[in-house]
């Protein structure tokens, strides 16, 4: 962002080169600090609370953690100390009393050849030098960066100078961050509006040549009893008829609505855990699946070919299908358009034996379409997911298949408008 370069910026040239063109000192990080214990004033995380009496410090980003009532754990002192953050590699200047919320949690202050808030903006600037190293450790790096030591008297007069810069940088943050919620908002605000758009009907026009769609609703519904005779899908009892008072949103005269059970056959993946190895078969789970329609291989895992077999007699992933994530991250479709040789773990799978009556490109977009919806609806805390019942009770909008076409055609126009805009909003 913008802000924090201009701040990196500011730190830079006031810490290395000073004010009054004194020649800094390069002093030993170590020799530069007085290092505090700070294990008689920890307390654990589940013992922080959002209301308290005494304010919990810890290393996250956020000055205040929350709450403790802990007296006995106050951390009180005269002056202001440094608490650096050895996990998250973050220093803040505390003048407050306060009770240490976390491990890894150091407490800095200096003796009197520093100035405290010095030695804050000059350890803040040392920080962007260290590589990140996610949840490890992080003081060994910080340590080995030399301190730029000053008369304490060049010292007060860099501090007066970094917090004026700042002062007049924080006047443009707010401004930086709505053009930001705009960059990010934007093209994801258009999507919506489009897909919204091509469901309801909106953007495509009947025609006289279309498929009566009385006549293919009759023809998908036969599909759907032939399944269920040759066994291939079972008779859910679960599933509920079609109720037009509970339909998301309105559609044509001219169109139909139905629920994925009766015009797809639904399933999902292995809910087992089968045993990894080394190589074999691909086993692909949520995370496997890109916001753009495609697949990754990050943590990939694999199994053996007899659990392979095993998975497929339940969920066999064939060409033509699109997965559908349950679990975690909601959503992001994928339509395999090759012979697949991989199994799946989590994840739903929607067959479509009647792609002369619904255009399987049209249900992947209607599935991209819908799974801001299917979040709100999910379950559970943590990790949120869907149901298999929920999915097969889900409503589509079915128009005729010729129609299906148009709106496939209209989406794969406008789509790429999106990009380009959100190429445009970022390169500004």
């Amino acid at each position: 962002m913008i802000v924090d370069k201009l701040k990196n910026s500011i730190l830079k040239s006031l810490i290395e080169n000073g004010i009054s063109k004194i020649e800094p000192e390069k002093l030993e990080f170590e020799k530069c600090i007085i290092n505090l214990s700070s294990k008689n004033y920890q307390i654990k995380q589940s013992e922080i609370f959002q209301n308290g009496l005494y304010p919990v410090v810890s290393q996250s980003q956020k000055l205040i953690e929350g709450y403790s009532n802990e007296k006995d754990k106050l951390f009180h002192h005269d002056n202001p100390v440094l608490i650096y953050g050895d996990h998250s590699n973050t220093i803040k200047y505390i003048d407050f009393d306060f009770i240490i919320g976390a491990d890894g949690t150091k407490i800095f202050n200096c003796n009197s050849d520093f100035d405290l808030k010095y030695l804050y903006y000059n350890i803040m600037y040392n920080l962007i030098n260290i590589p990140n190293n996610g949840y490890s450790r992080h003081y060994k790096y910080l340590k080995k960066i030399p301190i730029y030591y000053y008369p304490i008297e060049e010292q007060h007069i860099i501090v007066n100078k970094i917090e004026e810069l700042f002062e007049k940088i924080h006047e443009i943050e707010p401004i930086e961050l709505t053009i930001q919620k705009l960059k990010e908002s934007l093209p994801l605000d258009m999507k919506k509006s489009i897909l919204a758009s091509v469901f309801s009907g909106e953007m495509t026009k009947r025609e006289s040549t279309d498929t009566p769609i009385e006549n293919m609703m009759k023809k998908i519904l036969e599909q759907h009893e032939e399944l269920l005779k040759n066994k291939i899908i079972k008779r859910e009892s679960k599933i509920t008829k079609v109720d037009l008072s509970k339909v998301p949103f309105s559609i044509p005269n001219e169109w139909c609505w139905s629920k994925m059970y009766f015009c797809l056959d639904v399933r999902d993946g292995t809910h087992d855990s089968p045993r990894y190895t080394n190589d074999g078969i691909p086993l692909i789970t949520s995370k496997n699946l890109n916001k753009d329609g495609t697949l990754n291989n990050f943590d990939l895992k694999y199994i053996s070919d007899n659990d392979r077999d095993k998975i497929n007699n339940r969920s066999k992933v064939d060409k033509g299908d699109i997965l559908f994530a349950m679990i975690g991250s909601i959503g992001n479709p994928v339509i395999i358009d090759y012979t697949p040789d991989f199994c799946i773990k989590n994840v739903a799978l929607f067959k479509n034996p009647v792609k002369k009556l619904i255009n399987n490109k049209y249900l992947y977009y209607y599935l991209d379409y819908s799974q801001e919806r299917m979040k709100k609806e999910s379950t559970g805390g943590v990790q949120q997911f869907v149901s298999l019942n929920y999915l097969r009770n889900y409503y589509i909008p079915i128009p005729p298949i010729e129609e299906q076409q148009r709106i496939v055609d209209k989406i794969e126009q406008l789509l790429p408008l999106c990009n380009d805009i959100e190429n445009l909003v970022n390169s500004k």
